[in-house]
C-alpha cells in the first residue's frame, strides 16, 4: 500500500499531463460547432480550445466538416448598397433569423458586403457610395476571428474585377486571396493578378504578368477547389480559366454546359468536386440539371435533372401562380448526412433531397413585393454555405 502511494505522490506531474492529454484528445473529437460553445465552459478549455496548437490539430483531423448554415444576404430597396445578412440553420430544426451587427465584428461605420464562403472562413469588402478603393476582410464567424487586409499595392490592380479566397483546410494557417483586374498600362481584354499570402501578410504580383482573355469571363464569382480557384466564361464556347494557387499557374478548363436560357446558373464546390446547375426549360416543362467536375481531363458529367414544377407541384396555388424560384445552393444536411438543393420560392425556402427525390420546407421567409422573381428575397447570388472551422485568419 505504502509503494503505490508513493508512486501516486511522485506522479502528481505525470497525472496532471495525462489529464492534459486526456481532455485534448476527447475535445479534438467534437465538431467545431461545439468546440465554440464548450469554450465557455471553463478558462482553462477555452485557453486550451483558443491555442493555434490546437486549431492546426483539429482542422487536420476534421478537413472537411457538414454545412450547418447558409448566411443569406438581402438588399435593400431603397439603398442597393446597403444589406441585410441572414443565418439559415440546417439542424434537426431548421430556422431563418436576422444576422446581428455583432455576428460580423466590423468597424460600426464599415457597411460590409460578403463576398464569399470558403471552407470556414468568409471574406467580406467594404461598401461605399463613391467610387475607389475598398478594405477587404477574412472572418472566421465560429471563433470571431477578423483579419484587415492591407490595400493593393499602388495602382495594381485597377479596377478590381474579382477577389477570390482560397483556402486549403488541410493546410491550417494557411491561406491565399486572389484578385484579377484590369490592366492599367494595357487596354482591351488585358488583366492581372495579385495574390495575398497569409504567411507573409503581402501581395505579390503574379510572376505571369498581364494575360488576354478575348471574351467574356464572370471573375466576380470565382470558386476555390482542389487548391485552384476557378472562373467560368460567360458562354459555353468559350473556355473557361483557373488559377493554380500553389504554383501560380493559369490555365484554361472545360466550360460546364450553359443554356441560352439560364445566362448563368449556380457554380460552387462541394466535397471537392466543382458543380453548376443549369436552368432549362421545354416542352416537357422546367428543370434544373446539376454536373460536377472531378478533374480537367473528364470534364463535366450530369449528376442529376430535377424536374421543378415537379418538386413544386404540393405547393399551394397561389406560389404556383406567382412562379419563381432560385436555386440558393447545394449542401449536405449536418443533420442526416443527406445531399439537398436548397431552394427559393415566394415566402419559403426548400430542400429538395436529390436521393430520394423528396421535398420539404426548411423555412418561411419575409416575401418582397413586386412582380414574381420580386417577390424573391435572396437569388442564388446571395448564398454563403458555411461549415464551421477553428482556422484562425
Amino acid at each position: 500500500m505504502a509503494i503505490h502511494l508513493k508512486r501516486f505522490e511522485n506522479s502528481e506531474a505525470e497525472q496532471s499531463s495525462f489529464n492534459e492529454d486526456m481532455s485534448m484528445e476527447i475535445l479534438l473529437r467534437l465538431t467545431a460547432k461545439s468546440l465554440a460553445k464548450f469554450k465557455s465552459v471553463s478558462k482553462h478549455w477555452n485557453s486550451l480550445i483558443s491555442s493555434p496548437h490546437f486549431s492546426r490539430l483539429h482542422i487536420l483531423l476534421h478537413p472537411t466538416n457538414s454545412i450547418s448554415r447558409i448566411f443569406l444576404r438581402a438588399s435593400s430597396e431603397s439603398n442597393p448598397n446597403s444589406f441585410n445578412y441572414y443565418c439559415l440553420s440546417l439542424s434537426n430544426n431548421p430556422v431563418i433569423s436576422p444576422l446581428s451587427r455583432a455576428a460580423l465584428p466590423l468597424p460600426s461605420t464599415t457597411a460590409i458586403r460578403i463576398l464569399q464562403s470558403c471552407n470556414g472562413l468568409l471574406l467580406c469588402r467594404s461598401v461605399a457610395d463613391t467610387i475607389g478603393p475598398r478594405d477587404y476582410y477574412v472572418y472566421n464567424p465560429t471563433i470571431k476571428d477578423l483579419k484587415l487586409l492591407p490595400s493593393f499595392p499602388s495602382g495594381k490592380p485597377y479596377p478590381v474585377l474579382g477577389v477570390t479566397l482560397a483556402f486549403d483546410p488541410n493546410r491550417p494557417g494557411d491561406y491565399h486571396v486572389v484578385c484579377v483586374g484590369t490592366s492599367a498600362s494595357l487596354s482591351g481584354s488585358h488583366y492581372r493578378i495579385i495574390v495575398y499570402f497569409s504567411s507573409s501578410g503581402c501581395w505579390k504580383e503574379w510572376s505571369g504578368n498581364d494575360f488576354y482573355v478575348p471574351y467574356e469571363v464572370v471573375f466576380s464569382n470565382g470558386v476555390y477547389c482542389k487548391e485552384a480557384v476557378h472562373w467560368i466564361a460567360a458562354a459555353n464556347r468559350n473556355d473557361s480559366l483557373y488559377f493554380d494557387v500553389a504554383n501560380e499557374r493559369l490555365g484554361k478548363m472545360p466550360t460546364p454546359p450553359i443554356s441560352t436560357r439560364s445566362g448563368f446558373g449556380t457554380f460552387s464546390e462541394l466535397e471537392g468536386k466543382l458543380c453548376y446547375i443549369d436552368s432549362n426549360a421545354d416542352v416537357l416543362g422546367h428543370y434544373y440539371k446539376v454536373y460536377a467536375m472531378e478533374s480537367y481531363n473528364t470534364g463535366w458529367s450530369l449528376k442529376d435533372n430535377v424536374q421543378i414544377d415537379e418538386v413544386l407541384r404540393d405547393l399551394p396555388k397561389k406560389v404556383v401562380d406567382n412562379y419563381a424560384e432560385w436555386i440558393l445552393c447545394l449542401a449536405r444536411e449536418e443533420a442526416n448526412g443527406r445531399l439537398i438543393m436548397v431552394i427559393h420560392v415566394p415566402g419559403k425556402i426548400l430542400a429538395y433531397d436529390l436521393e430520394d427525390k423528396s421535398c420539404k420546407k426548411l423555412c418561411d421567409v419575409e416575401q418582397s413585393e413586386g412582380n414574381a422573381l420580386g417577390k424573391l428575397k435572396f437569388s442564388g447570388f446571395d448564398a454563403y454555405p458555411y461549415a464551421p472551422s477553428l482556422a484562425f485568419v
